[in-house]
């Protein structure tokens, strides 16, 4: 089967149609309805339940070795009944940029690809909205999404989307212009969260390898009209060990996103990761958004001695109160 897929952006660039001939598109069976209360729509973004917008807090991909380092990403609509346009943005982690396209899911079907067919050669994050076929955005809480990563290093790890459900219907006040906001306030959208916490974190001592992963999921950001998302704000956080103790940091990275080894140097603190958690040993950390930004994080580990890959989504501690970011608003001709 055929997916039309139509590439927008192109990292700002140029309206480019194309059909790919290798995604890989499953139709699977979902009532429709299933038994038990249904999430509400006003619950908190989160990754166990379907949303209008998802969030990919991390991908990878290599231009020149995709089958060593990529991320396959799986999409679902999980309406028996109704199809859906999605609008697609992958962001660099390391300046911003956008790359984009736009494709329809049918019902009960599954959307299945490697970002390094889209995005080759870029470590970032992605955002997924639910459209109409004019491009602007619609309440439709039935999207939910995985990653898989694989790395050279040897890392293997999956993890589920976050998703925000849409509350207002329609969820934003797009009048006909070129971008629409999404506003993430708990009347529209879910509030997105402020602060994190990553539990279980191992000893580089033992053989682990732990990559934390923070990503400034909006905070009065455009996507359009400049197709960049700016940079994340300070990150103040505190680090602790049964045992060893505790320690505070401030971290400003000057990009959207925060992929770093939990090392001697990062997080930038006294006494330092490697001095904190000693071997044998494990910790926990909570950051957050020293402006109220939304956030969203990860980390992966992946264990040396055993060959073991682990990929879990920060939990949420608190909660911003408004954030919002611009989106263009393309007619897709889906």
């Amino acid at each position: 089967m055929q997916l039309q897929v139509r590439q927008l952006l192109n990292r700002g660039l140029r309206t480019v149609p194309i059909v790919l001939f290798s995604l890989f598109l499953q139709t699977m069976y979902v009532s429709a309805a299933d038994p038990g209360t249904e999430f509400p729509s006003s619950s908190i973004s989160d990754d166990q339940k379907m949303g209008s917008v998802l969030f990919f807090p991390y991908y990878t991909s290599s231009a020149a070795s995709p089958d060593s380092r990529d991320t396959q990403i799986t999409l679902t609509n999980g309406n028996a009944l109704a199809q859906v346009i999605i609008h697609v943005f992958f962001v660099s982690g390391s300046n911003g940029s956008i790359q984009d396209f736009v494709t329809s899911l049918f019902l009960n079907q599954t959307f299945v690809f490697d970002v390094s067919e889209f995005d080759p050669g870029v470590t970032g994050y992605m955002i997924v909205v639910t459209t109409a076929s004019d491009g602007h955005p619609v309440k439709f809480n039935y999207l939910q999404g995985m990653a898989r990563v694989r790395q050279g290093s040897g890392l293997r790890a999956g993890y589920r989307a976050e998703s925000v459900a849409a509350i207002a219907d329609p969820p934003t006040s797009w009048t006909g212009e070129t971008q629409a906001a999404l506003v993430f306030d708990g009347t529209n959208y879910n509030r997105l969260p402020r602060a994190l916490a990553a539990n279980g974190l191992r000893s580089a001592a033992d053989g682990n390898s732990t990559t934390l992963v923070v990503i400034k999921a909006a905070g009065n950001s455009n996507i359009a009209p400049d197709f960049l998302m700016s940079s994340l704000g300070t990150i103040t956080g505190d680090m602790y060990c049964t045992g060893s103790g505790e320690a505070g940091f401030t971290y400003s990275p000057g990009s959207p996103q925060i992929v770093e080894t939990l090392s001697a140097a990062f997080p930038p603190m006294t006494p330092d990761y490697t001095s904190l958690i000693q071997s044998g040993r494990s910790g926990w950390m909570r950051l957050w958004s020293a402006s109220d930004e939304g956030i969203l994080g990860l980390y992966l580990n992946l264990n040396s001695s055993g060959g073991i890959s682990t990929g879990q989504n920060l939990h949420k501690l608190s909660l911003s109160t408004t954030n919002t970011f611009n989106v263009p608003v393309f007619d897709c001709n889906c």
